[in-house]
């Protein structure tokens, strides 16, 4: 269960297609929304580290913020609501987190584990693919404008399951839908050459309308 697991696709039909932006909103207006709550806390802020998930929290850098409110800053110039600023911490709280790319996978179908039996007696499996992409869900999204292409990297379990069936014949894979896994209908598969070539034509693209 290796990075040779993994496939890049894009989102160029639906059903995937209008998964994937309804997916790209969600990050768009949690963004929008950390980043206005930053702007209130710190106008002169240079950046910060938006939150991802329940239990993490949102981070600003270079602001030298009230100490008793906030952390002392960290070796990178980043403070953080103290537990005891009990006011700032629901506000923070009540900011919707930027959904990972576990929300989009869950979406997709995408199978991020596979177990297997071995002689009627044993039993294993793991994360497919490699260790980086077992926190998000076997998906990684990514686009090079606001308005580009959705392009995104993922385990692909029916490569993981014939890899693994290659080398122990006699083993059961039991992780419903792995060994016949495909991509959605409206996801097309493509090389990682084709797929940073689209980033990087987007991300021009959208410079070029910017200036």
């Amino acid at each position: 269960m290796t990075d040779k697991h993994c496939l890049f696709a894009v989102a160029d039909a639906d059903p995937a297609r209008s998964i994937c932006e309804t997916f790209r909103a969600e990050f768009n207006a949690a963004r929008k929304a950390q980043f206005e709550w930053v702007k209130r806390q710190a106008p002169h802020a240079d950046s910060a580290a938006l939150k991802q998930g329940h239990s993490s929290r949102i981070g600003i850098f270079h602001a030298d913020l009230d100490r008793k409110l906030w952390t002392n800053p960290d070796k990178k110039g980043c403070q953080f609501p103290r537990a005891s600023a009990k006011a700032l911490m629901k506000e923070m709280a009540a900011i919707p987190a930027l959904p990972g790319g576990e929300v989009l996978a869950r979406r997709l179908g995408v199978i991020d584990t596979m177990q297997y039996e071995r002689g009627g007696s044993i039993k294993g499996g793991g994360a497919i693919g490699p260790l980086s992409m077992a926190f998000n869900g076997g998906v990684t999204p990514f686009w090079g404008a606001a308005e580009g292409r959705i392009l995104m990297k993922m385990v692909d379990a029916a490569s993981a399951a014939a890899d693994h069936l290659k080398e122990n014949p006699d083993d059961i894979i039991t992780t419903p839908g792995a060994i016949d896994w495909k991509p959605m209908e409206g996801l097309r598969v493509i090389s990682e050459d084709e797929a940073m070539a689209i980033f990087h034509t987007d991300k021009a693209a959208s410079s070029e309308q910017a200036a």
